[in-house]
């Protein structure tokens, strides 16, 4: 008799322990099935939002683009349009302006100032280097200026 009563216990708690793993197994499937659903919620508002600060992005460059394409302007008038444009855009670390050879003036070999917002000053690239000759670290430019505008891969500048 005792023998199956602990039988029968046996089997109740082999029961009890299937459907304790099935509802275990059943909260695993749920779980990831719910964060993969925010995964790609949480994935598709940030690439909305990357869209847009990248829209926002390309549309001033182009107003920039246009901007210097038809007017000139002496040289604190281009530095303080790249400084407001760069402090339009918060996403950004700063913005640049910069021209071919003698393409500013005569007098001036290159010109190209960029606004740096961390530090709150300019950085003439032309102190570094020639910039418009293509090479390592110049594709920035050189790319841009012979094949079209284009995003470029992020890298550390000179």
């Amino acid at each position: 008799m005792i023998k199956k009563i602990f039988h029968l216990l046996a089997i109740a708690l082999f029961v009890v322990l299937l459907f304790l793993a099935y509802d275990f197994y059943s909260f695993i499937q749920e779980r990831n099935s719910i964060v993969e659903q925010k995964g790609l919620q949480t994935t598709a508002a940030l690439r909305d939002q990357v869209d847009e600060i990248l829209s926002k992005i390309a549309a001033e460059g182009e107003r920039l683009a246009e901007l210097f394409g038809e007017n000139e302007y002496s040289q604190k008038e281009v530095e303080q349009i790249i400084k407001e444009s760069s402090l339009s855009i918060p996403e950004i670390q700063g913005v640049t302006a910069c021209y071919e050879s003698n393409a500013f003036s005569s007098t001036i070999d290159l010109f190209c100032p960029y606004y740096n917002k961390g530090s709150q000053d300019y950085l003439y690239v032309e102190d570094s280097y020639d910039y418009t000759k293509i090479g390592e670290g110049t594709a920035w430019y050189t790319s841009v200026r012979d094949n079209g505008k284009k995003w470029v891969e992020p890298y550390f500048a000179k």
